[in-house]
């Protein structure tokens, strides 16, 4: 994935804060709000949000969280997510996130620890998938992945690997059939908690712990998260919106950056 150097052509984008623009408050209307002439819009708090409304199709990522041997206290881990869906396994994503970030996900079910053996050539989402091909059960559990990593390590007898530890959560997607589906799109992420009485869900970001590190901040725990799919330009719109622009819909960063981070 390229890196965040893309943010560079949005810094025109900087002027959204300049003081000549601070008496247009059209300018930076977000979607959901009718902006009073005399006031600035808070950025830092998301409209209404009307996407509760369309990300309604559920769907499961695994996790997995390395078991340090040297370290077991060590908070951060490279953990990685894959989607989990009835025909196939795919690994989008790998990222440092604490446990205790994980923890306030609501949903997450902890699947037990497995040994994953060591192989150049297939990863564990080929493996997966494979196991998926002729398994019966599909439902991602505690005991179709126990058969499947007990299928995957009877592969592999007695060969060297790691030992990770399972979770798994569920997503709420406007994609009835997969959360991305179209292999040009990238993943974005968001926290929702409409019970709260507080913030009720954040922005649109480009990885995990961003979300759930602005959720558990704002929101606390059994948040909700949501996932979307927008194609690169928007994606790198949305990973520069420490220059000023932040996003609760996906139509308004899809837009943004068509017309080249220009509101």
């Amino acid at each position: 994935m390229p890196g965040f150097s893309r943010c560079l052509p949005l810094t025109k984008t900087l002027h959204l804060r300049s003081p000549d623009l601070r008496s247009q408050p059209k300018a930076i209307k977000m979607e959901g709000h009718s902006t009073p002439s005399t006031s600035q819009p808070n950025p830092s708090e998301p409209p209404p949000d009307y996407e509760l409304s369309v990300f309604t199709h559920p769907h499961k990522i695994l996790v997995t969280v390395p078991i340090p041997v040297n370290s077991p206290s060590e908070p951060t881990s490279l953990v990685r997510l894959y989607i989990w869906s009835q025909l196939s396994v795919q690994e989008i994503d790998g990222l440092l996130l604490t446990t205790e970030l994980l923890s306030t996900i609501r949903g997450l079910t902890s699947l037990g620890a497995f040994h994953i053996p060591y192989d150049c050539n297939l990863t564990l989402a080929d493996k997966l998938s494979a196991f998926l091909l002729v398994s019966s059960n599909r439902e991602l559990g505690t005991e179709t992945l126990s058969s499947a990593m007990m299928q995957i390590n009877n592969a592999y007898p007695g060969r060297k690997g790691v030992t990770e530890q399972f979770f798994a959560f569920p997503v709420f997607s406007n994609r009835s059939d997969h959360p991305i589906g179209d292999e040009a799109l990238l993943p974005v992420w968001k926290w929702v908690k409409p019970d709260s009485p507080y913030r009720k869900s954040g922005f649109w970001e480009k990885d995990l712990h961003a979300a759930l590190e602005d959720g558990g901040w704002n929101g606390g725990k059994e948040l909700s998260v949501l996932m979307g799919a927008v194609s690169e330009e928007a994606f790198y719109t949305i990973a520069c919106s420490e220059m000023g622009l932040r996003f609760s819909s996906l139509e308004r960063a899809e837009l943004v950056a068509r017309q080249g981070g220009d509101l």
